[in-house]
């Protein structure tokens, strides 16, 4: 097992799950705030990630720190396999802003070396380590640059600031707008997870995504718009929002994510109509803005098409990975 930091007048401990999560939820929105980001996780979603977690055991793949019996940071060992590539290890830790010089270098380091292990007993032919940095957090760019990290890739948000001047739903013809059922979710999953399975960093469908995505609380399939031509599903927005982020950032927002189009609609215009209509159905809904997240590098060339509905760039991250040095 990756060896517990020992640093004094900090303690270290297995997340618990079940007992942990408020703590944890603050530590979370605590860091994400002070990189600059203006995205925050509610006790709800995060539970939830915790029930359905992929490829990570408890307690063995978890560690948390506390300092006089407060949570103040913490990491999780967590990973996926690339389609056609290496397994990739995540790398990240969360920690309050005021114990970042202490706790960041013992938090990624304990990462690293569990990732290392677990490489190890996985019988992988490849892999890496993957973290993700928004912001400019000196510890943690700190600590990349002494490991031998490289810039990978890069993603940022993007926010419409306001839902005026929409313009029309224009589909192709015999695409149709229907509303959702709850015999449509596997159909809906199955079209979203087939349109990125060629993209940068697409990883292997598990069973635990599917279980995922019916208990993500953020599911609202009410603000979904899905295209379909007789029974198939061609494109989707599955537009969500969340509230309590909405309330501690005093603005009225939805998130138009997981876009996709399916390979042989492409090019014909179904993503621009079905973002246009989520962006109508959430302006006669009371909302004022609209974002969501894109991959910089997407091949498809997300990112001109939603600079040309009006989203600007925001918050990025940028993702560095250094290969795992094999057994």
């Amino acid at each position: 097992m990756a060896d517990i930091p020992s640093i004094a007048g900090f303690t270290f401990r297995a997340i618990d799950p079940g007992a942990d999560i408020d703590a944890l939820v603050d530590v979370f929105n605590r860091s994400s705030e002070a990189d600059g980001s203006e995205t925050a996780m509610t006790v709800e979603q995060m539970a939830s990630d915790y029930r359905h977690s992929d490829h990570c055991d408890f307690p063995d793949d978890t560690l948390l720190a506390e300092r006089d019996g407060k949570v103040v940071g913490y990491s999780r060992s967590l990973w996926d396999q690339e389609i056609g590539g290496p397994r990739v290890f995540a790398v990240f830790a969360f920690i309050r802003p005021e114990f970042r010089k202490e706790l960041t270098k013992a938090l990624l380091g304990w990462a690293e070396e569990r990732g290392r292990e677990r490489f190890v007993k996985s019988g992988a032919s490849e892999a890496v380590f993957d973290a993700w940095v928004g912001g400019e957090p000196e510890e943690t760019l700190l600590f990349l640059r002494e490991k031998g990290y490289a810039r990978h890739t890069r993603n940022s948000d993007m926010v419409r600031s306001d839902l005026d001047n929409v313009s029309s739903v224009v589909l192709p013809d015999g695409v149709k707008i229907r509303p959702v059922e709850e015999s449509h979710f596997r159909a809906i999953w199955d079209a979203g997870f087939e349109a990125f399975d060629e993209h940068e960093g697409a990883v292997e469908e598990t069973p635990e995504m599917f279980e995922r995505f019916l208990a993500n609380p953020k599911r609202c399939e009410e603000l979904w718009r899905v295209g379909w031509h007789r029974d198939q599903v061609v494109g989707q927005v599955r537009t969500f929002v969340n509230d309590d982020e909405n309330l501690r950032f005093e603005r009225l927002r939805g998130y138009t994510e997981d876009i996709s189009t399916v390979r042989p609609w492409r090019q014909q215009g179904i993503a621009t109509a079905l973002i246009n209509a989520s962006l109508r159905d959430l302006r006669n809904r009371g909302y004022t803005e609209a974002a969501l997240e894109v991959h910089l590098a997407n091949k498809d060339k997300a990112l001109d098409l939603y600079l040309a509905l009006g989203y600007e760039l925001s918050f990025s991250w940028t993702g560095y990975r250094r290969p795992i040095e094999g057994p």
